[in-house]
């Protein structure tokens, strides 16, 4: 009795270990998944800022010009 005992929980540690290995895999997994989406919101963010700092560029360019166009219209006029 005692050794069907014995038996009894190296066969229980045996299916546990068996059963927490895929547990394990797909925690890892999981993590994976996780680390590539946050990879994936920064080169988003990446982008957003590029194209934020695009669009300030574009807007002094904007305002460069309009300040030229102002000046143009003074030295003409005077």
């Amino acid at each position: 009795m005692c050794k069907a005992h014995r038996l009894r929980a190296i066969h229980n540690t045996l299916f546990d270990e068996r059963r927490a290995e895929p547990e394990l895999l797909s925690l890892l997994l999981l993590l994976l998944l996780l680390l590539l989406l946050l990879l994936l919101l920064l080169l988003l963010l990446l982008l957003l800022l590029l194209l934020l700092l695009l669009l300030l560029l574009l807007l002094l360019l904007l305002l460069l010009l309009l300040l030229l166009l102002l000046l143009g219209l003074g030295i003409g006029s005077a």
